[in-house]
């Protein structure tokens, strides 16, 4: 009888406690809200807060509302603390932590998975009005996102040759949020540009820079540089003129020395009239057993850029040994000839060398010239040499007229005593043109 009285009394407590339970006011609850960073690494995420009461008396406003960031090792750091707050919808913005109440604490709010691969945002939320009951809140691994970092890539250029502005590249957006805008900032390459929707073409380039910012469809920006250079200027290098030591030699030589642009070098001849001989090499392009005339070359480098130069070989006047011409003397067996040899052309001083004489002849040598006076009967051969010591040689020929002759026959009158004898004389020889 006793138990049963107890089991009643039980399920009547029960009855009781199922009422009151039922009875028992509504909790806390908090819900978050939250908009991504609009660029990659920015810190303007968003977090909105919406609290809900509980059912009076229970956690009912005022609320003290934390914000935390917590680490992937667990460390929590407070971004916020707003006490006392009345109202129901908060939302946590980067510059002052709370839309709804200026004056807090700046913060920012960037993607937690770019500060902290594994952290999370959390908030607490507790009642300090109405009842104690249930009036604790705390949300966890709150997320907030972000887009892809928006990047902006192109390569640096280098010109095929130096003074040519064929210069060609592209600036090529990507990440971020799709719908890009380009600006230039700076083209000191003069180059002409296109946009389409992820590039920015450029052509026409000369040596400078091109800076360009682009902006993507969440106001995000990146810039990005190409600089613009060129080759060394591809030079070809002659040696001087060159100046054969005398009239007709065939030993002029020179050199071509190519430079700058970018090796290798293959070098082409456009002429050559001197009738040399070529010979090209890695850098340079020699020529040898050169006559009159000239010698031009084309030096082609890697990039197809080109140079051109030209030696010119040319020659003195021709050296001239000039006489006065043979002599014939007066009469058979003088000795009173003379004549001269006169030098002309050729460079510089000249000297003179007597290679024969069989005049017996006095000989005078001079700056220019080569005197022969009491020459007789034969010759005499003279050279003269140049600075360069080319050389010309001339003969004078000293010849003599036949020995003069007068002859006569003896003759007789008819008699004695008679004048009628006649008497010829007979003249040869010398010069014809007898008194």
């Amino acid at each position: 009888m006793r138990r049963l009285v107890y089991l009643i009394g039980f399920i009547i407590f029960l009855l009781g406690s199922t009422q009151e339970l039922q009875a028992q006011p509504g909790c806390l609850s908090i819900a978050a809200n939250t908009q991504a960073a609009s660029c990659f690494g920015g810190n303007n995420g968003q977090i909105q807060l919406t609290i809900t009461a509980g059912t009076i008396p229970n956690a009912q406003p005022p609320f003290d509302i934390e914000l935390f960031f917590q680490d992937s090792g667990g460390g929590l750091t407070q971004l916020a603390f707003h006490d006392d707050v009345a109202l129901t919808t908060i939302t946590f913005t980067p510059g002052n932590g709370s839309l709804n109440l200026p004056g807090a604490e700046a913060f920012g709010i960037p993607a937690n998975d770019a500060v902290d691969p594994g952290s999370e945002y959390r908030i607490n939320v507790r009642s300090t009005g109405g009842g104690l009951t249930c009036r604790n809140k705390t949300l966890t691994n709150i997320q907030i996102s972000e887009p892809p970092e928006l990047t902006l890539t192109g390569a640096d250029i280098l010109l095929g040759c130096n003074g040519i502005a064929d210069g060609a590249g592209s600036f090529v957006a990507g990440g971020g949020t799709p719908g890009y805008t380009f600006t230039v900032d700076a083209n000191t390459a003069g180059a002409t540009t296109v946009a389409t929707a992820t590039t920015l073409d450029f052509t026409n380039a000369d040596v400078g820079l091109i800076t360009v910012t682009v902006e993507d469809n969440a106001g995000c920006t990146v810039q990005h540089t190409i600089n613009i250079t060129e080759p060394p200027a591809l030079v070809l290098t002659p040696t001087a003129n060159f100046l054969l030591d005398c009239s007709g030699d065939t030993d002029g030589t020179g050199t071509f020395t190519a430079s700058g642009g970018t090796a290798p070098y293959v070098f082409t001849v456009d002429a050559n009239t001197t009738g040399a001989t070529e010979t090209p090499g890695a850098t340079t392009f020699d020529f040898s057993n050169a006559g009159v005339g000239l010698v031009t070359v084309t030096v082609t480098d890697a990039n197809l850029c080109t140079a051109q130069a030209t030696i010119n070989v040319n020659q003195p006047p021709l050296l001239v040994l000039s006489t006065t011409g043979d002599i014939l003397l007066s009469c058979n067996g003088d000795t009173n000839g003379s004549g001269t040899f006169t030098a002309s052309g050729g460079t510089g001083a000249y000297s003179f060398t007597v290679d024969s004489n069989t005049t017996g002849g006095t000989e005078t040598p001079g700056a220019t010239t080569f005197d022969l006076t009491n020459a007789g009967v034969g010759s005499i051969t003279v050279t003269v040499r140049d600075a360069n010591l080319c050389t010309a040689q001339a003969t004078i020929n000293v010849t003599e007229p036949p020995v003069l002759t007068l002859s006569g026959a003896d003759v007789s009158t008819s008699c004695n005593g008679a004048s009628d004898a006649t008497i010829t004389f007979t003249a040869g020889g010398g010069t014809p043109g007898y008194t």
